[in-house]
């Protein structure tokens, strides 16, 4: 921040000087005083950059947990299953069959909030349907697929 100034002049109201290089800002005192900051313009433009970055980060931050319908679905021989985490945690992803049997685990770690995705590949099992099941802390949520081959 630059130097600062006081006077009792009014037409030191916030402004850009004509140059372009530093905005002015005031504050009044007590009285007829007034405070004049001025900040380069290369600062305010850096900064505006960091708020636009954090502001980016924030909207890429879901809202709520839940899991999405693979695609396609009926599928051969294999899928995507997307999901998405407002919270950071131990985030389990497994596939059962109509028994209950558990198939496979797609995800099994600790993640920390966001979307994802990840393609469950069914060569190796028969047709039929499935259950994917995801966990994430104390959420726990499932879809059904069908494998056709």
């Amino acid at each position: 921040m630059g130097p600062k100034i006081n006077t009792t002049n009014d037409e030191y109201g916030p402004r850009v000087t004509l140059d372009g290089q530093y905005l002015f800002f005031t504050r009044e005192n007590r009285g007829n005083t007034m405070d004049i900051y001025w900040v380069s313009a290369s600062i305010i433009d850096s900064l505006r950059h960091v708020v636009t970055e954090i502001e980016d980060i924030k909207n890429q931050i879901p809202e709520s947990i839940r899991i999405y319908q693979n695609y396609p679905n009926p599928f051969n021989p294999s899928t995507k299953i997307s999901w998405q985490s407002s919270v950071s945690g131990w985030q389990s992803l497994k596939v059962y069959d109509v028994l209950g049997k558990e198939v496979t685990t797609l995800v099994d770690e600790f993640k920390p909030s966001g979307n994802y995705e990840i393609e469950f590949d069914a060569s190796k099992i028969s047709s039929g349907v499935y259950f994917y099941v995801l966990k994430i802390n104390t959420f726990c949520d499932q879809k059904k697929m069908i494998v056709m081959k």
